[in-house]
């Protein structure tokens, strides 16, 4: 099986656990346009790379993930 059937096997199945446990899923396919919009500055530590939420957001079928350990993200205040 490769990565990406079983990427889609794992959605499937997750999806089909969500309908029988009878809860609602919500479409995230717009999610990481939202962070985009506010644009809050972080740097990454002990990087320091300034850069934007929406760029460390990954999704994967109903899971929204960080690309970097939250321990690592420092906001900057306006």
């Amino acid at each position: 099986m490769t990565p990406a059937t079983a990427s889609a096997a794992t959605s499937a199945a997750t999806e089909k656990r969500a309908l029988e446990a009878d809860q609602t899923l919500v479409d995230l396919v717009q999610f990481p346009a939202f962070p985009a919009v506010y644009a809050d500055q972080l740097f990454t530590v002990p990087d320091g790379d300034a850069t934007t939420l929406d760029t460390l957001i990954e999704l994967s079928g109903q899971t929204v993930r960080l690309t970097v350990p939250l321990e690592r993200l420092v906001f900057a205040e306006e």
